[in-house]
């Protein structure tokens, strides 16, 4: 609880400025920071190329009512501001492609941008897994198929198959209550083909469905 008001201190010290912004919340949500060099004659212009693709479509800032996904749009930000200080060509937004071959090479070019270094694509379920997966259980016991979505059978299994991977036991509070929301709600015969096929694979389901 201290930590977070000095982060809504440091907030209010810099708000107004376009040095750096700090958003995240005392439960353990994503917190990141980013700075913005305004002495570049170019950064006015690329800073909004860069808030338009990092939006993906949609407008800038995260309102649930239209938005139900954040889609990472800082961490995106970071990673287009990067590609294109390199001296890179962002894909265009003017065009749109005519032929499926022509899509395919636009998407890469975009997700190229959003590679990281060691050549990963970093989303919000990859930050310290374990402790991610749990700050992000819900009440319920079950997990969404996202982090602000209600909890699914489909995102409660898949979290669930995680932690087991992860080597949590399974007699761990976040094991135990995900697993009572699962048997609760149908068992996971309830979930949809894509949680099954990785059931599958690990022999906890068979093939048939």
């Amino acid at each position: 609880e201290a930590r977070f008001k000095e982060t809504l201190a440091s907030q209010k010290e810099i708000k107004g400025t376009e040095k750096a912004q700090l958003t995240g919340e005392q439960a353990g949500r994503q917190m990141w920071t980013y700075s913005v060099d305004s002495k570049k004659g170019s950064a006015k212009l690329m800073e909004s190329l860069v808030k338009d693709m990092a939006c993906g479509g949609r407008k800038e800032g995260f309102n649930p009512s239209v938005n139900p996904n954040s889609c990472d749009q800082i961490f995106r930000a970071q990673q287009i501001r990067s590609y294109l200080a390199a001296g890179n060509t962002p894909p265009s937004m003017k065009t749109k492609p005519k032929t499926p071959k022509e899509a395919a090479k636009k998407g890469i070019h975009f997700y190229s941008m959003l590679q990281t270094t060691d050549g990963h694509w970093a989303v919000e379920q990859c930050a310290m897994m374990i402790h991610y997966i749990k700050v992000h259980q819900q009440t319920d016991g079950g997990w969404g198929t996202h982090i602000e979505s209600p909890s699914t059978m489909f995102g409660s299994v898949l979290n669930y198959l995680s932690l087991r991977l992860l080597g949590i036991d399974a007699d761990d509070e976040a094991c135990k209550k995900g697993r009572a929301f699962i048997r609760q709600n149908g068992g996971a015969i309830m979930t949809s083909s894509w949680a099954k096929f990785s059931l599958c694979l690990l022999g906890c389901m068979e093939w048939e469905g």
